[in-house]
């Protein structure tokens, strides 16, 4: 694989039931059946789809038979669930979603809910007791099912840095003495609630060197800042290039002010994957990019895979 197939491989989680794309759960399973095919970079995909937790009993066996998905192949998804709050759905859900994973596990087409992710309600996001006990609620309704808990605050508030850092604490507690972290962090590029640019860096300075997971959706359809030709605040090679750097070098040979201008830069030539991952002239090699890639889970949400792809495409023709 190419250092940019590295970058890439796995990154997306496939959205495409939700906005602007919208469509139908058929038709979103039936566009995830056809990406080994149509997609110049077959690999793209982690989750073959993120669903709203109401759609989970509609993903059958037959469901996905009839969009097109081999039997042997075992399908991922993430589910959306409800708002995180003091006596919320979340307890239940989690149980559910238990129950489905035992209960799929031996179909023809297996099929595994790898992450259930949540927004923190406003009135326990910036309390990290009040996190941490809800996660934990979380994490036991779970009982070991290996699904990754997503925890969304709001970081678009006048107290979005106490939000940030009660998830954080809340993170790093359920992580203590885990062999891997059971719970990570998801930020939104564009909406209401998006994460500025500045924030979002503050955010992977704060989670990053922790190695907990990260999540980023909303906004990140292609790979860098064109704001001429599409109007977007942030690219997710510009995100994947950031978070990449900051783990393989660490904070003080990657700091902040050059992690904000790694996020907002460009320049696709700025980039350049010939034996690694390189920006400017800060840079991995190809085996300290892999090591960093395999550090901890991180994923773009996206309701597109075509348009990644045919950017990447556009913008590295020979990569």
């Amino acid at each position: 694989m190419s250092p940019l197939d590295v970058l890439a491989g796995g990154l997306f989680d496939y959205a495409g039931t939700f906005p602007p794309a919208s469509l139908s759960l058929e038709a979103a399973l039936a566009e995830s059946a056809g990406f080994p095919a149509a997609l110049r970079k077959p690999h793209l995909a982690a989750a073959d789809l993120v669903a709203a937790l109401p759609l989970l009993e509609a993903m059958t066996d037959a469901a996905f038979e009839a969009a097109g998905f081999q039997k042997g192949r075992t399908l991922v998804f993430c589910c959306l669930g409800s708002v995180l709050a003091r006596g919320g759905p979340h307890v239940r859900e989690a149980e559910r979603i238990k129950r489905y994973n035992a209960a799929r596990a031996a179909e023809p087409r297996p099929k595994r809910v790898a992450s259930y992710e949540v927004r923190l309600a406003p009135a326990v996001q910036a309390d990290p007791a009040g996190v941490e006990g809800l996660l934990g609620e979380t994490l036991r309704a779970l009982g070991g099912a290996r699904v990754l808990v997503c925890l969304e605050p709001d970081l678009s508030g006048p107290d979005w840095e106490r939000s940030l850092e009660a998830a954080a604490r809340a993170l790093e507690a359920a992580s203590k003495g885990k062999p891997a972290p059971p719970a990570g962090l998801k930020v939104r590029g564009s909406g209401a609630s998006a994460a500025t640019p500045a924030r979002l860096a503050r955010v992977l300075e704060r989670v990053i060197p922790s190695g907990l997971p990260f999540k980023a959706t909303a906004g990140l359809h292609h790979p860098i800042v064109e704001k001429e030709r599409y109007g977007n605040a942030l690219g997710f090679l510009n995100l994947a290039a950031a978070v990449l750097l900051l783990r393989g070098l660490g904070a003080g040979r990657f700091p902040a002010p050059r992690l904000l201008e790694c996020l907002q830069t460009e320049r696709a030539d700025a980039f350049d994957f010939g034996a690694g991952l390189r920006w400017q002239e800060t840079g991995l090699g190809e085996i300290e990019l892999v090591v960093a890639k395999q550090a901890a889970p991180f994923s773009v949400g996206s309701c597109s895979l075509r348009e990644p792809d045919d950017d990447l495409a556009r913008l590295f023709p020979g990569a």
